[in-house]
């Protein structure tokens, strides 16, 4: 082999060593970062965890739980850390480009916006949520509550519908139905999904409660 290919083979041989060594050194300080953290989380320090974090994404972009457990530690804090909620924003929307579909990011980057007054772009996650997954209930619950909020009914009826088509013992739609439909005067509706809620979850002193009280 020609002396100048052999130098430049023994150069790219010496430059890949090189930068897969950093990689490799940059996965195990962004761990010990994210570890140590997530420790301090645990332990009640979320203030003192999110430095952590934030060194552990600066060192490893793309790893998943690391955005998953700062965009927790963001919302914890926002109401003291006023800042924290609009890193939780710029963090959530970072996560949701790099894992389109992962229904959790989508639901922390909705919280986000709710909490920080934007809505229409809240809705929007939710929606995403619920396009990704129809049988994450909890999102289900919240995007109608906010159509309740805004007394948009209709909506609310229409997504708690979609819950009970997907699940139909799904005890977040039959509850907020049942509600909305009493709120209405319309008692056989509502008493008619009350006791099923009664029927599928007999310890839901709540819906006792309200079923005895349409009657």
């Amino acid at each position: 082999i020609h002396k100048g290919i052999k130098f430049l083979i023994c150069l790219c041989i010496i430059i890949l060593v090189i930068a897969v060594g950093r990689l490799t050194t940059n996965f195990y300080l962004s761990d010990l970062e994210f570890k140590q953290g997530r420790d301090l989380y645990f332990g009640g320090a979320i203030v003192d965890s999110i430095p952590r974090f934030e060194k552990a994404l600066a060192l490893n972009p793309r790893e998943r739980q690391y955005y998953e457990y700062i965009l927790h530690a963001y919302l914890d804090t926002a109401q003291t850390i006023k800042e924290n909620i609009n890193k939780a924003i710029e963090t959530g929307q970072k996560a949701t480009k790099f894992y389109p579909e992962d229904t959790i990011f989508h639901n922390l980057l909705g919280v986000s916006y709710i909490t920080n007054g934007q809505i229409d772009k809240g809705i929007l996650e939710y929606q995403k949520v619920l396009e990704l997954d129809p049988l994450f209930s909890d999102v289900r619950g919240k995007l109608g509550a906010i159509y309740m909020s805004q007394n948009k009914y209709d909506l609310a009826i229409e997504i708690f519908k979609q819950g009970l088509e997907v699940n139909a013992e799904c005890g977040v739609s039959l509850d907020n139905l049942s509600k909305i439909y009493a709120l209405q005067n319309k008692t056989g509706e509502a008493k008619t999904l009350l006791k099923k809620l009664i029927t599928t979850n007999p310890d839901n002193f709540d819906a006792h409660n309200n079923l005895a009280r349409i009657y």
